[in-house]
C-alpha cells in the first residue's frame, strides 16, 4: 500500500477499544509506502508528524514526529520525537516484532516539570487509580532513560528485557521531597509479569516531616511483584536504620 493522508481527533482509547489508552485528540499527517498482509509481514517504511494541539490526557502535545522502517518481522525506529508541555521524548533503534528477530530500542525522556505530568498520574477519570492525590504537591525535574530489548511478541520465551534509569532532582512527591534521587530497573520477559531488580536511593531527602541523609532501597521482582526488599536510611543526627524482608504467596 502506498499513499499519505491527514487524520484529526484520533482518539487513541476508542481506536484500541481499551480505556487503559489514555483519551486523546490528535491531528496527524502521514505518509506509508509499505507491504505485507499483516504487522509482522510488512516490508517498507511509514512516517508521519503529529500537529500542534493535539492533547492526551487534556495535556498539550506541541508536536512530534516519526519514521518507521518496517522489515519482515523487525522494525527499525529511525526517528521518534515528541514534544509536549512538561516533557520531551526521543528515541531510535529497533523492535522485533516476532520471535528470532531481536532488537534495542534506547529512548530518553526529559521532564522540565513532574507538575506537568499531573494528567498522567492523576487522571480525571475518576475510575482511573490515581498515583498522586489530587491535592497532594508535585515538583522537580527528571531524565529517564529507557532501554527495551528483545521481541514485542508474547510467545517468544526469552520475551523483552527493559532497563530503565531515571534522575531527579529537587522532587516533591505528596509529603515526600528530596534534593536528588534515583531510580534503577533492570528485568527480563517485561511483557509478561517482569522478573529482575529494582532500586532507588535519595538524598536530602525527608519523609513524613522526618529529615534523611541517605535513603536506600532495593528489591527483587517476581512476575512484576516485589520478592525481597532491603532498605537502609541514615538521619540527618548520622542514625541509621537497615530493614530486609521478603513476600509470600
Amino acid at each position: 500500500a502506498r499513499g499519505a493522508g491527514r487524520r484529526r481527533g484520533g482518539n487513541l482509547q476508542s481506536r484500541f477499544g481499551d480505556n487503559r489508552y489514555p483519551v486523546s485528540n490528535l491531528n496527524m499527517a502521514g505518509r506509508a509506502d509499505i507491504a505485507g498482509e499483516c504487522i509482522p509481514d510488512a516490508v517498507g517504511t511509514v512516517d508521519g508528524v503529529v500537529d500542534l494541539f493535539s492533547t492526551v490526557n487534556a495535556a498539550r502535545v506541541y508536536g512530534g514526529q516519526f519514521r518507521l522502517t518496517f522489515a519482515s518481522g523487525h522494525v527499525r525506529v529511525d526517528t521518534a520525537a515528541v514534544e509536549r508541555s512538561a516533557l520531551r521524548l526521543a528515541a531510535r533503534g529497533g523492535l522485533g516484532l516476532v520471535r528470532g528477530r531481536p532488537d534495542t530500542l534506547a529512548a530518553v525522556v526529559d521532564v522540565d516539570s513532574l507538575g506537568g505530568l499531573r494528567p498522567w498520574v492523576t487522571p480525571a477519570d475518576s475510575g482511573a487509580p490515581a498515583l498522586v492525590a489530587p491535592s497532594a504537591p508535585l515538583a522537580g525535574v527528571a531524565t529517564v532513560r529507557l532501554q527495551p530489548a528483545g521481541t514485542v511478541d508474547t510467545r517468544d520465551p526469552r520475551g523483552r528485557a527493559l532497563v530503565a534509569r531515571g534522575a531527579l532532582a529537587d522532587v516533591t512527591v505528596g509529603g515526600a521531597r528530596a534534593v536528588r534521587a534515583a531510580v534503577a530497573l533492570d528485568v527480563q520477559d517485561a511483557l509478561r509479569g517482569a522478573t529482575g531488580t529494582l532500586g532507588a536511593a535519595a538524598d536530602s531527602a525527608a519523609v513524613g516531616g522526618i529529615p534523611v541523609s541517605a535513603l536506600a532501597v532495593r528489591a527483587t521482582l517476581q512476575g512484576g511483584l516485589a520478592d525481597r526488599f532491603t532498605a537502609a536510611v541514615r538521619t540527618a543526627n548520622e542514625s541509621r536504620r537497615r530493614l530486609a524482608g521478603g513476600v509470600t504467596r
